[in-house]
């Protein structure tokens, strides 16, 4: 499925994943490198060598459902930005 960039996806219960399919929370800018993965403690995408594994697990365990996936971000909007959002994609 496609995904917020060409190397992230979202599957169909509208979670984000990114390249090696560790779930990004849905207000995190794109993945614009194949070498990076997304660091919840340091909010950035970074390369996977410099991750604390354990402090990804336990910032990733006080997270829910919700923050990773792509609807939350949409239901977030106001009824204006989305409308916004509907027409610019129609002039596209």
């Amino acid at each position: 499925m496609i995904g917020p960039s060409a190397y992230e996806t979202v599957d169909r219960a509208g979670m984000r994943c990114g390249h090696r399919g560790e779930p990004v929370p849905w207000w995190a800018p794109p993945q614009t490198d194949i070498r990076c993965v997304w660091s919840l403690c340091a909010g950035c995408w970074t390369t996977p060598d410099s991750i604390d594994l354990k402090a990804e697990r336990q910032q990733r365990q006080k997270m829910t459902d919700q923050d990773f996936m792509m609807k939350t971000a949409w239901e977030t909007l106001s009824e204006d930005e989305q409308q916004n959002i509907q027409d610019y994609g129609r002039r596209l």
